[in-house]
């Protein structure tokens, strides 16, 4: 994993780059998000605090005049780097807001929307792919029975997601990812019993794997439309259960939100684990039952 943080690394502006790749070993193993903005001080998420990049002091809690500040020229030259100098290329994935990098890496892109595609970008934040081994096992008994994988962004829902296809696949049997954003299966070993599914299209990723995986298992990021749901329900009818994750950080949300509240009381869903506010903290599980009582 090391060695594909320092490529994605690589692609930012040198004084970013460099004074990153020398931060000690217990910020860079904690790094949640890069966050570049134009005019602004560079950011690190950690799991519970945002740190400034400095150039010469490594990180500070406060802003000062070692912060790195990057220019709006600082921007674009980032996302042609991200882009491997070719803008052209990825115009489908940048019109939707984001850039896959490669080993679980995305880029989200923040910038004026007009006529369904993004020009004049403003910021870029890099999500940094980790594999977290066992962070699942909590879930093992659920994992084949229908389960929803719940938290605020940033919880670790997709790290979740990549160890419960590894303990599926361990288990020997055979699992299947369609992974929309190329962040749950690029650069990471999820078993020699898990197929993966690269598709843009959820519904079409689904029935691929239908048509000609056979899954037993299959696992996917946040269902969005009543459509997706609909496909889900095939899923259904054809003996296959279903792992798949939800922005919602309460019980409440999850109720209170048509798709995933249909998406439970289709029957697809036994049990909702329910992450902590960072990655790491306690899972608490509860029924379909214990969710709408």
């Amino acid at each position: 994993m090391r060695k594909n943080f320092e490529t994605i690394i690589k692609k930012l502006p040198e004084s970013i780059s460099r004074a990153i790749l020398f931060l000690p070993e217990n910020i860079l193993e904690n790094i949640c998000e890069i966050r570049l903005r134009a005019d602004n001080p560079v950011i690190l998420t950690m799991p519970r605090e945002s740190l400034y990049l400095c150039r010469f002091q490594g990180v500070s809690k406060v802003y000062s005049k070692d912060a790195i500040v990057l220019s709006q020229e600082d921007i674009k030259l980032t996302l042609l780097n991200l882009c491997n100098h070719s803008v052209y290329a990825h115009q489908n994935e940048i019109k939707e807001g984001f850039l896959s990098l490669g080993y679980g890496f995305r880029a989200g892109l923040g910038g004026r929307y007009y006529g369904g595609e993004i020009s004049d970008i403003y910021s870029v934040n890099i999500r940094v792919a980790r594999a977290v081994d066992g962070c699942a096992e909590k879930l093992s008994l659920y994992l084949e029975s229908g389960l929803l994988i719940a938290g605020r962004p940033g919880s670790g829902k997709t790290t979740v997601l990549r160890d419960a296809a590894k303990i599926l696949s361990k288990k020997k049997k055979r699992v299947c990812v369609i992974d929309t954003r190329q962040e749950i299966s690029p650069g990471f070993n999820l078993g020699e019993f898990c197929d993966v599914v690269i598709h843009n299209d959820r519904i079409k990723g689904i029935e691929i794997a239908l048509r000609t995986l056979s899954p037993e298992v299959m696992i996917f990021d946040e269902i969005a439309t009543l459509s997706e749901l609909k496909s889900v329900n095939e899923m259904l009818n054809a003996g296959v259960s279903v792992i798949t994750s939800a922005h919602v950080s309460s019980a409440y949300e999850l109720r209170e939100r048509p798709v995933t509240a249909r998406l439970v009381n289709s029957g697809a869903i036994s049990h909702i684990a329910l992450l902590g506010n960072f990655p790491g903290d306690d899972i608490k599980i509860l029924s379909r039952k214990e969710v709408f009582s």
